[in-house]
């Protein structure tokens, strides 16, 4: 059980949001148009801001998306949406950017491209070695350094960036979708990178990688430089980077504006239990808007299960839920939790970090140091392994469902708020694992659960969508005592 969140994540690493992007993006070779001009609305500084990101994926396309965000697309960007990510119409638009954001979301490449970074065996060998280290040399040759420990996630930023504006242009989107889903970038981004040139060197090593063909890594370098240069009359997009740092970038006020003319929809009861391992799916780049966790991937569940979980049928699935449920981890880390004698001293350290990672979050210190129970660890790692069985075809609808109401049973029992839980899932993970990096993805999938932006009325965070103590559940329980 000692690694079993990593392994659930990792579950997801074959289908990575940057290889799908890049597949999807590159399907087909884009055709410079000449859209139609017409008055610009003006805009405020924060949603200018918001419009830095897609600047260098259009640099790579020879477009020019600028800052004009009101204008009609062309036939030639409707028949690329079309041929390329089978996006016709407003639905297909949300849908698939929504896929794109939850999969940028769980980064599963970034461990082996840190690896070919470390100059390390990794997926990324051969001739994606070779245009990773030209783009290397040209970094270099540009007098610029690679930031340690550099993510892809600039790449699937741009992509997703883009294609919003793409999609908007064309009517695809309202401005309101549009605006939050730079808003959700402009997040995720400020989270991965402290700045632009950061952001600039995941995207130029990240595509080098991921794309065969397009512009050189010198070109896409310039591109950088004339972003974050001074601005000029003759070119609204010179100097862009430099007037708006990374860092200093707001969301909250174009968030704010943008939400109130979204027609938020009221979930059924039973989607609600979608919340329910929606914490340890969404780190996996996984959707949560659906009962099913990337069904596409449902042999691969099932080796998962087979493998970590030593079922091959719902009995043997059920057995393991019943365990997590009954007992699990925490009849062993609860007791170590509570005292503040007895503790290892690594698992001491990994507590301490988690805490001071909690801290750092904005989470209430008295609420972290109220946690007195991990069972939302248990109950997480319960509520996945179900919906991957069900997934896999080892768990028909009803028996997944009861079993998820008897979690939600336990949930509202202890907890009253998913703040709460969450908490109690990153203490569970740190004393119970010795990998941070899957703890501090962890937590960010929590925090965007929490508070994150969501730019589609119809896939809303499932924790915001419903409290805690609301969950649907079999039979009534006291009020919560124990967090």
């Amino acid at each position: 059980m000692m690694g079993w969140v990593f392994s659930g994540l990792a579950a997801f690493g074959v289908t990575t949001a940057g290889m799908l992007a890049a597949r999807a993006w590159f399907r087909i070779v884009p055709a410079v148009s000449v859209p139609i001009r017409r008055r610009r609305a003006a805009l405020t500084p924060g949603h200018e801001a918001l419009l830095c990101f897609g600047t260098l994926m259009a640099a790579c396309e020879g477009r020019d998306l600028g800052l004009r965000c009101d204008r009609p697309g062309s036939a030639e960007w409707g028949r690329e949406l079309a041929e390329g990510w089978g996006i016709r119409d407003s639905a297909s638009a949300r849908d698939t950017l929504q896929g794109l954001l939850a999969k940028a979301q769980g980064g599963q490449s970034d461990e082996d491209f840190q690896r070919l970074q470390r100059n390390e065996p990794s997926v990324f060998d051969g001739e994606q070695r070779l245009r990773w280290q030209r783009a290397k040399r040209a970094w270099s040759r540009a007098g610029l350094s690679l930031p340690p420990g550099l993510s892809m996630a600039a790449h699937d930023h741009e992509c997703i960036a883009s294609l919003a504006k793409k999609c908007h242009e064309c009517g695809y989107l309202t401005r309101s979708e549009f605006w939050l889903t730079l808003a959700w970038v402009a997040e995720d981004a400020a989270w991965h990178f402290v700045d632009w040139q950061a952001y600039a060197a995941s995207f130029v090593m990240a595509r080098a990688i991921l794309v065969r063909q397009g512009p050189p890594a010198t070109e896409v370098i310039k591109a950088m430089r004339h972003l974050l240069g001074g601005r000029q009359e003759s070119n609204e997009l010179a100097g862009l980077w430099r007037a708006h740092p990374l860092s200093g970038i707001r969301v909250d006020e174009v968030a704010i504006q943008s939400e109130r003319r979204l027609a938020r929809q009221i979930w059924p009861a039973q989607d609600s239990l979608l919340a329910l391992g929606a914490l340890i799916a969404s780190s996996g780049g996984a959707r949560v808007d659906r009962l099913a966790i990337a069904p596409e991937e449902h042999e691969l569940h099932a080796r998962w299960l087979a493998t970590h979980w030593r079922a091959f049928d719902s009995s043997q699935v059920m057995a393991r839920v019943d365990w997590l449920l009954d007992t699990g981890s925490r009849a062993k880390l609860d007791p170590v939790l509570v005292t503040s004698a007895g503790k290892p001293q690594a698992q001491g350290l990994r507590i301490e970090r988690a805490c001071r990672a909690l801290l750092r979050a904005g989470h209430d210190p008295a609420l972290i140091q109220g946690c007195r129970t991990l069972l939302a660890y248990d109950l997480e790692r319960a509520a996945f392994g179900a919906r991957l069985a069900f997934s896999a075809g080892l768990l028909d609808e009803e028996r997944l469902r009861n079993a998820l109401r008897h979690m939600a049973r336990q949930a509202r029992a202890a907890f009253d708020t998913w703040e709460q839980y969450l908490v109690s899932v990153i203490l569970g993970h740190a004393m119970a694992n010795e990998d941070w990096r899957v703890g501090k993805q962890l937590l960010h999938s929590g925090m965007v659960l929490l508070d994150g932006i969501t730019p589609f009325a119809e896939f809303p965070s499932p924790w915001q969508a419903c409290p805690l103590t609301q969950l649907p559940i079999l039979h009534g329980v006291a009020p919560a005592s124990v967090h």
